[in-house]
Formats: C-alpha cells, structure tokens, sequence
C-alpha cells in the first residue's frame, strides 16, 4: 500500500478511535446467576433492567426460560430458552430506552454500531425453520407484533444458516430486507454450539449497513432505508430496543448472548473497505492521478453493477449505477483533490480501488 495511504487510513482508523462514544454496555457479570425477572409479561424489568416476554397465556410459562448463567471461559451470560409444544408462543429479551442513550450521543456521531457475542446451541432436527433474532428494534413496549426492526441478525437452528435483515424504510409492510453473508449472495452456515461475534454498523449518514464477523472475515454491505426520503432518518428510525427473539419450536432450544455493545461513531471504520486483492487485481484505473476522466476497465469483462466513491474517512461521496458496462468512464472533476476508494460491485465479488484526485 502507498505510504500516503497507508497514514491516511490509518489517521482515519484513529480518529474514528477517537470520537467513539459508548452508549451501552453489558458482559452480565454483575448480574446474579438464576432469573433474570419473575414477570414474564414484559411489564416489570428484571436483573440489568432486562425484560423477560412471553407472548401467549400458559399456566406452564416458567422464568426457567431466561437466566442469567456462568459459561465457561465467558464468565455470565444471558440466556433465552424457546417454549415447545404443548407450550405455544415466542419469547424475548429486551432491553428498552435505547433512543435516550442515542439521543444524547455527541452531535455527527451518526453511525451505530451494535455487537454482540451468540451462542448458537445445539441443532434442532425440525422439518421447518425456526429462528432466532438479534436486534435493534423501534419498539419500547413488551408487544413483539409492533417491533420494527432497525437491522438484525438472525440464525436458523434447523439448518444453522445465519443471515441478517434491514430495514429498506418502505411504508407498507413490506420494509424488512434478507442479507445474505454467503460469498455470490449465498446461505453462511454457522456450526452448533459456537460462540460468534456479530457486529453490524447502520449508518444513517449515507444509508447503509456493514455486517461483519470477525472471525470468519465477513463483511457485508447493504442499502438501508434506501426507500425513505426523510433528511432525517436517525430521527424517524431511531433504535430504541434491543431485543432478542425466538420462535415457538418443536423441541426447546437454548441460546446465549454476551458482550452487548452499543457505539455511536463519526464515520464507518476504514477496515470495512478492504477486500480481496486479487480479485482487485482485475480492474485497471487510469489515468491515475486524474483530474477528470477515470477509465476503469478489465480483461475478464466482468460487468460492473456499482461504483462507491469514497474518502479516506470512510464516508460515501457518490454513487453511479450500471448495467452491463465492463469498460467505465467515471468523472470524477467535481471532486476534491484528495485520495479516494473505488468500490466496484460486481456478480463475482467486489474490488477497491484507490484512486488519487489532483
């Protein structure tokens, strides 16, 4: 990589550092090992100011479904069990007020980061799917039918298939988008009874959302309230749950979480832009340095779907969209003298560029 670059990213990385901001936290360690709450109803908030939801009437409905446990190498943990027939309903975790601690994030900080660390749990071996949801949701209330999800991750304990989903900002009920994290949009299986990391960033800014495992060096972009033209969409879709979710299965499950994070940031990290180098290999940019004109071409002629300019800091600055055009000509005279990524979406895969303005 260019020296210049190199400080240039790395000075990016740092003062994305620095303006980090910690909005919630939670490993559970101070929380007592057993119920997490007595109130199945969602209406009095249990240990760490968790609610516990079940959300159909059961004499047999126990606090034994949600528990706060001691996991080997973890240290305490959350847990979130599925009723099983003859019990019928879902159960949630949830924890409310996250829009006040959004609200009071420092101004420009527009970019929430969420992690968490999931258990998968053993395989369920069901005939249908049977989820388990992570989320940033728009609900306060212990009503599960009127959460709206902001993004999530969701895995599927049949099949161990794991994918997330977004909100695009349609009006109707058509709003919640599947991402997949397979490589050529592909299912991403998950093995049973495995810790994982799952981070996403949903960036009100330039409307976008970037999941990421880091263990398996996944990351994944998508368009997010693409379909919504309010000019202030952390305001009209401002997280203000997070909410754990499992359906209603055939044979009980338990799953785990830990090491919630909520962070709000300036801008998406610089890492989430890097790719594979050799499929990068493929595209040749000139001239370069540009001033007006930059030609983008390949010997394969793999169509380019999209292009992303972006700066240093991460932050998208323009976006064309193709067809079937292998050989591009991209203007770039409005920008800023400066150093930029070219992110080309393809079919086969996606590539960076850098490109420097003069």
């Amino acid at each position: 990589m260019n020296k210049k670059l190199l400080f240039a990213a790395t000075f990016a990385m740092c003062s994305n550092f620095l303006t980090a901001q910690v909005l919630y936290s939670e490993n559970f360690n101070n929380l007592t090992v057993g119920d997490v709450s007595t109130d199945l109803t969602g209406q009095t908030p249990g240990q760490g100011n968790w609610y516990t939801i079940y959300d159909n009437s059961s004499p047999n409905a126990t606090p034994n479904w949600f528990q706060i446990q001691t996991e080997a190498s973890k240290g305490k943990v959350i847990t979130l069990q599925s009723p099983a027939p003859p019990i019928f309903g879902n159960t949630a975790l949830q924890q409310r007020n996250i829009d006040q601690l959004i609200n009071n994030r420092t101004q420009g900080n527009d970019v929430i980061k969420f992690e968490v660390d999931f258990y998968t749990g053993e395989q369920n071996n069901e005939n249908t799917h049977k989820r388990v949801m992570v989320s940033l949701t728009d609900n306060n209330s212990n009503i599960m039918t009127n959460s709206r999800l902001i993004a999530n991750f969701t895995f599927i304990s049949n099949t161990g298939d794991f994918y997330g989903a977004v909100n695009n900002g349609n009006s109707s009920m058509n709003w919640a988008e599947k991402v997949s994290f397979g490589i050529n949009n592909q299912e991403l299986t998950l093995p049973f009874n495995t810790w994982i990391k799952c981070v996403f960033y949903a960036d009100y800014t330039n409307k976008k959302v970037y999941f990421e495992i880091p263990s398996l060096n996944i990351v994944v972009m998508n368009d997010f309230l693409n379909l919504d033209n309010n000019p202030n969409p952390l305001n009209k879709f401002i997280p203000k749950s997070i909410m754990m979710f499992s359906d209603n299965k055939q044979l009980t499950s338990t799953n785990k979480f830990d090491n919630i994070k909520i962070t709000a940031l300036k801008t998406v990290p610089a890492h989430l832009l890097s790719t594979d180098n050799f499929f990068a290999e493929k595209f040749n940019i000139y001239p370069n340095p540009a001033t007006d004109i930059v030609h983008i071409t390949n010997m394969d002629h793999i169509a380019i779907d999209k292009i992303s300019v972006y700066d240093v800091s991460g932050k998208i600055i323009k976006e064309e969209i193709y067809t079937t055009e292998s050989d591009i000509q991209l203007n770039v005279e409005s920008l800023q003298s400066g150093t930029y990524l070219l992110k080309l979406k393809t079919k086969h895969g996606t590539a960076i560029k850098k490109m420097i303005k003069q």
